[in-house]
């Protein structure tokens, strides 16, 4: 049996691709709009850096020397001994 290709097997060269790539847009016209990235911005502006009521809490936790409490220390560092474990495999 002869089998002979009737032209470029290349799928690529099927498509009618010429290597180049076309712009759907014409130069110069892409514009994107950023006008509702204001408004975002704006409300961004007005959060305070830190909400004193959570430094608050946190400044009280520090504080005890109970905390964290010794089965979250356990438990945390088993994890840790766990994932050593799996990156030395």
């Amino acid at each position: 049996m002869d089998i002979r290709p009737t032209g470029n097997t290349d799928p690529l060269s099927r498509l009618g691709t010429s290597g180049t790539r076309k712009s759907s847009t014409p130069a110069g016209t892409d514009r994107t709009d950023f006008s509702d990235t204001t408004a975002i911005r704006e409300a961004l502006d007005e959060l305070p850096d830190s909400r004193s009521e959570v430094v608050s809490v946190g400044k009280t936790l520090v504080s005890q020397p109970e905390y964290p409490p010794a089965e979250t220390i356990k438990r945390i560092s088993t994890l840790l001994a766990m994932k050593i474990q799996e990156n030395q495999a």
